[in-house]
């Protein structure tokens, strides 16, 4: 089976598995062939790819470091969290007070909002679909949210900051800790005026100032529930904090060590901050955020990570993360854009396996020719024909 980009679908492809809403609800049954007024219904919902079936790739499927469930209800109540709480920081609200003001006189609703059981459950179920992995592996066409909100850009962070945190061996509690941080780091985005937040192009010096104060609400938020571990809230005030000392709010530094308990230092950028700092950081330059980056994809958001990393991010998660990112996920579609024999140049194939030590070099099947015509299955693994240089279409 393929991983397509919705708009490469076309009417009497077969669905290779069921398609359901945020909120867990059958939208498309699997094996169903696909009509025109089903894309209609999937692009209006935001589908960005679904996984078609393709003859003589039935054994391949995407990985997935959390269920479809999981995932489905980390949206269904991520969303619903930031629903509410925007009902809370409403614009004409914080255009006459302060911030702060309104956060310690609605503080009980607000805390009742983050800590809602659902978010707490799901966020467990997560980590233990991480968890029962024996190594981790990202799929980013298979986390990232249909629904690009404000707010639900977290849940990508969530999902690779866990999986960072299991390359690190965590223990359940410092998974859980992170988790509930990195789920929660960008809240304080919630304060800030949407014109701002969804701006195209950089922000003003003014505009700026403004929107570098969501940490400090973040922080501020969290740090008063009793539900939150201070660890957790340590990520919202925190993930813009620089290993060389020029982040923000309070300018604090890093080692670029590993983030594990026996190396952890007072007066330093925590531990898990640093984690989610690199998360986020990638998050945003592979899929673009308004003011922040146009999308790079996972190749170009790589690079950039790999500039910053040792001044802004921390270098021995930035390498941690980049060994567990393939560019060529399992599952995802690819063009051949150079090979030895000029007729396989063009043609389309499928990443039917990645190997953990050579993330660049996948072993790919190709199962249609340069013009679009189905051909019979060819298995090509990359590491022993390096000469063949792939695309993700």
């Amino acid at each position: 089976m393929v991983l397509y980009n919705i708009n490469d679908v076309k009417a009497g492809m077969v669905l290779g598995e069921a398609v359901y809403s945020e909120h867990g609800q059958l939208l498309l049954s699997e094996g169903v062939e696909i009509q025109l007024s089903h894309l209609d219904i999937l692009k209006q919902r935001g589908y960005k790819h679904i996984l078609i079936v393709v003859q003589g790739t039935e054994g391949v499927k995407p990985e997935k470091n959390i269920s479809d469930q999981v995932k489905n209800e980390l949206v269904s109540t991520v969303s619903d969290s930031e629903k509410k709480l925007k009902q809370v920081f409403k614009p004409e609200r914080y255009k006459k007070e302060k911030v702060l003001d309104i956060v310690k006189r609605d503080k009980s609703v607000i805390n009742q909002i983050l800590r809602k059981k659902d978010l707490f459950n799901v966020v467990n179920r997560c980590i233990e679909d991480i968890l029962s992995e024996p190594w981790t592996a990202v799929n980013l066409a298979k986390i990232e949210s249909e629904n690009r909100s404000v707010f639900n850009h977290s849940i990508n962070v969530l999902v690779l900051s866990l999986c960072i945190g299991h390359k690190y061996h965590f223990d359940k509690d410092e998974m859980t800790q992170l988790g509930l941080g990195a789920v929660n780091y960008d809240i304080g985005l919630l304060t800030v005026p949407e014109k701002i937040v969804e701006k195209k192009g950089p922000l003003d010096d003014n505009e700026r100032k403004i929107f570098n104060q969501h940490t400090l609400y973040g922080y501020s938020m969290l740090s008063d529930n009793a539900a939150i571990p201070p660890t957790s809230a340590m990520i919202a005030l925190s993930h813009h904090e620089n290993q060389d000392g020029s982040g923000y709010p309070r300018g604090i530094k890093g080692e670029n060590r590993p983030p594990v308990k026996n190396l952890s230092k007072g007066g330093m950028i925590h531990r898990f901050a640093e984690i989610v700092a690199v998360t986020d950081c990638f998050e945003a330059h592979c899929y673009g955020r308004r003011h922040c980056s146009e999308p790079l994809g996972p190749l170009g958001a790589i690079k950039k990570l790999l500039s910053l990393r040792g001044t802004q991010l921390n270098a021995d998660i930035t390498n941690k993360l980049v060994s567990i990112i393939p560019v060529y996920p399992q599952g995802v579609r690819i063009r051949i854009i150079s090979a030895p024999l000029d007729n396989l140049i063009g043609s389309t194939g499928v990443v039917s396996k990645i190997d953990e030590g050579d993330l660049m070099h996948p072993q790919i099947i190709i199962y249609e020719n340069k013009n679009g015509i189905p051909i019979k299955p060819l298995s090509v693994n990359l590491i022993k024909y390096k000469t063949v240089k792939i695309e993700v279409v």
